[in-house]
């Protein structure tokens, strides 16, 4: 009996992570531990499984990750968050981006609450970010070993609100040295809560993609209320009024989401009953698994 209860122990981790079971890789944002080859990566890569009313998280490792996507024959959708979000509503987004577009999600995970549990404005927010820089870097190593492992899928990663601030910190206001050897077939600022100003600059800086792709809502409500209440300036998910980048796709989602007073749809139209339209449903379907808009 006890013999039993022992191999049903051992054998728990294996279930898990087999590709019969649901569950989503992830990445904890660090502030000082970057990863550049995957054996440290092991340290930061974690494994969500069960249902929205149960969910489990496990500590995984890179082998794990590699036998649970054997077979799948999915593209990958790496994701950045945006403010707002506890773990558990990241993962349940993650699900419902994989369950409507059909990709495997692996996203970074930021937390946007102070050392005392308490919500950060939005200047602290950002301060944040620039601290977690680490875990963008850590997210790029692990893009590498899924490349490497699943060159035949295609891979894009798609940063939502102000999680478009990793971008933009990373590569505007430090001097990292990119690490990613194989470039996301799509990059996408979703709904951007970074100004909109001078953002062709930065965006020149990029060099991990082979597209990118930018949404705005003339009519975004949570965007409009930040800029509002925090006296910001005008956020690229508004409007792209400054200088544009050439090689960058600008689309304008005012006319197709209209204008969806005091509704989450107004901001985060990739979920939601704003993919009942076919225009936004197969917009993102295309862009999630890798192909040209």
């Amino acid at each position: 009996m006890r013999l039993s209860y022992i191999v049903l122990l051992l054998s728990i981790p294996l279930l898990c992570y087999s590709n019969q079971d649901k569950g989503l890789f992830f990445i904890k944002a660090t502030k000082n531990i970057t990863t550049n080859s995957t054996s440290e990566l092991d340290n930061q890569l974690y494994f969500a499984s069960g249902d929205k009313e149960n969910t489990t998280i496990r500590k995984a490792t890179t082998k794990q990750l590699i036998r649970y996507y054997k077979n799948k024959n999915r593209n990958f959708l790496f994701f950045i968050h945006g403010y707002g979000k506890n773990l558990n509503e990241v993962i349940n987004r993650a699900r419902q981006i994989e369950d409507i577009y059909k990709v495997n999600v692996c996203f970074l995970y930021w937390p946007y609450q102070t050392n005392n549990g308490k919500k950060t404005t939005l200047k602290q927010a950002r301060t944040n970010i620039e601290s977690h820089l680490p875990g963008f870097q850590n997210l790029l190593t692990l893009h590498n070993l899924l490349v490497g492992n699943f060159p035949e899928s295609k891979h894009s990663i798609m940063a939502h609100s102000l999680g478009n601030y990793f971008f933009e910190s990373y590569f505007s206001k430090t001097n990292n040295q990119i690490t990613t050897k194989a470039k996301f077939d799509n990059l996408i600022l979703n709904s951007a809560a970074v100004n909109d100003k001078h953002h062709s600059k930065w965006l020149a800086k990029m060099n991990i993609q082979k597209n990118i792709y930018i949404t705005f809502n003339k009519h975004d409500f949570i965007l409009r209320g930040m800029q509002i209440f925090t006296h910001s300036k005008r956020p690229l998910g508004v409007n792209a009024k400054s200088k544009r980048l050439n090689s960058a796709t600008y689309i304008n989602m005012s006319e197709t989401v209209g204008y969806q007073k005091g509704k989450p749809s107004s901001h985060s139209y990739f979920i939601g009953e704003m993919t009942a339209k076919k225009e936004v449903y197969e917009m993102y379907l295309k862009l999630f698994n890798g192909d040209q808009y």
